[in-house]
């Protein structure tokens, strides 16, 4: 019985108020630019980061990358945005401030 209801409490933490739509509504931290298209940074980000790093396209020209923890909980967001003048603009969110993997993620900027 303890162990459904600890595994009910990590799904609907997991699903709420841990995701990675949860942590694009929090407050962006650095933003950058890159002459590279908004998906080439996207691919590079994702790959850089070991692990499971979900980059999957939220709109027209608006990738999203982030990079899970060990409990898969969404720790670091970037949205990687195609700017109409050409380059791309890169919006990073973080829930923590250890192992986001902005040091990594930076190199394909």
């Amino acid at each position: 019985m303890k162990l459904a209801v600890v595994a009910g409490c990590s799904v609907l933490l997991a699903g709420c108020a841990w995701s990675a739509e949860g942590l694009g509504r929090a407050k962006v931290e650095d933003v950058y630019t890159s002459a590279k298209p908004a998906s080439e940074v996207a691919g590079c980000i994702a790959s850089r980061l070991m692990g499971v790093n979900p980059a999957f396209q939220q709109a027209e020209g608006h990738w999203v990358v982030t990079r899970m923890n060990g409990y898969s909980i969404p720790i670091a967001r970037w949205d990687i945005i195609q700017q109409p003048s050409g380059g791309t603009k890169i919006e990073f969110r973080r829930s923590i401030a250890v192992m986001s993997g902005e040091e990594k993620a930076t190199t394909c900027f």
